[in-house]
């Protein structure tokens, strides 16, 4: 009798949504307006996945300011700490350098980690919808002549997203990473951490430094080619281009990418043409509050853009008047919303960046501006 009652309350439930539906259409609404790309579950799924990924950042945030209070604790001791690193979790950190903390998030915890991660991503993973959170600074342990790019000690890293497209989220949460040693013989390759940021890609919070990143053509020390979000990184690691298209941040920016709040502070050489501090070669994109204080050399020089084709979003952006440039945008040999700035004058400009930076008080950046994660 039960089983009976059971039975016609489930037959009750699927008539419900069946009307529900109908009544949808008959009001004028499609099967493509409700589910397809744009559709109206579509969309509420993806913002609960954005409300979902905000409370995770937040909770990772609130642990890593309790690890900072607390001496001789790490971000990896409060998570355990909160139970959401067990045993064999921690085994497998110890072993491959990542893990998988819940659903869909990642840590990496070592150079380990980092070459998993683009084993992975090179044999066909995109990790759409997974966030990548780093548990400390990762060291690549390499060293290397910066004047001939010749590696000394340590091994050739491989991009992340080099044969697949970045369309993960990953969140440096203010670590960085350095010592690593990138340099691609490939005329087709796209050289960086990362070699392409997907359109639904995004790195943040996140410093490259003292690394060597060398390559063909699109060379930047976040991506080689962005066509998501870069915001809230800087690179003080140096870039060098064979051919063309070498940046401090990333080589090329296209297809709606995004880069904000982000700086250079490392050298960047490029043996060809379209040079940026930011960005060499800039399509369709948006460049906000940004400024690089590295040094360029090569030709066709913009202190913030190399070269861009069209439109092109940019405000708010400053480059060092010393830093080898001769325009803030050199194809359009303009500074219109990429000014030059003295070094005095850099140091100043904290409340012109905007929220996202904050003054250089302990003078661990020269007095130049530094985000808040610092």
């Amino acid at each position: 009798m039960q089983e009976q009652k059971n039975k016609e309350k489930g037959i009750t439930l699927i008539a419900l949504v069946v009307t529900i539906i109908v009544l949808i259409i008959l009001a004028g609404v499609s099967m493509n307006m409700l589910i397809g790309d744009n559709g109206i579950i579509t969309m509420a799924q993806q913002a609960k996945g954005v409300t979902q990924e905000a409370d995770r950042k937040e909770r990772m945030q609130l642990y890593q300011l309790e690890a900072k209070m607390q001496e001789e604790s790490t971000l990896k001791d409060i998570l355990v700490e909160k139970g959401l690193l067990k045993e064999n979790q921690l085994q497998e950190l110890e072993e491959e350098g990542i893990t998988t903390l819940e659903d869909n998030v990642l840590v990496v915890q070592n150079y380990n980690g980092l070459k998993a991660l683009s084993q992975n991503s090179n044999n066909g993973n995109s990790y759409a919808n997974v966030t990548i959170y780093l548990l400390n600074d990762i060291d690549g342990e390499a060293s290397f002549n910066s004047e001939t790019g010749e590696l000394l000690s340590g091994e050739n890293f491989t991009p992340i997203g080099n044969s697949t497209n970045f369309n993960g989220t990953l969140d440096g949460l203010g670590y960085t990473i350095k010592n690593i040693y990138i340099k691609e013989e490939s005329s087709s390759a796209d050289t960086g951490l990362i070699g392409i940021i997907g359109n639904k890609g995004k790195v943040e919070n996140l410093t490259i430094a003292d690394s060597y990143i060398q390559g063909y053509a699109e060379v930047g020390a976040i991506a080689g080619q962005n066509r998501g979000t870069i915001i809230n990184c800087e690179n003080r690691s140096m870039v060098v281009s064979d051919y063309l298209e070498a940046a401090g941040i990333a080589g090329k920016c296209i297809h709606s990418g995004t880069i904000k709040n982000s700086a250079n502070y490392g050298t960047v050489y490029n043996k060809g043409r379209q040079t940026g501090g930011i960005v060499a070669w800039a399509r369709s994109v948006t460049i906000k509050n940004c400024y690089n204080i590295g040094t360029l050399t090569g030709t066709s020089l913009g202190g913030i853009i190399g070269s861009y084709a069209d439109n092109l979003s940019l405000s708010n952006c400053y480059w060092l008047e010393s830093c080898g440039a001769d325009y803030g945008i050199f194809s359009a040999q303009s500074d219109e919303n990429a000014e030059s700035k003295s070094s005095d004058e850099m140091k100043l400009l904290v409340t012109t960046l905007g929220e996202e930076w904050k003054e250089d008080e302990g003078s661990i950046n020269k007095g130049y501006p530094i985000l808040q994660w610092q």
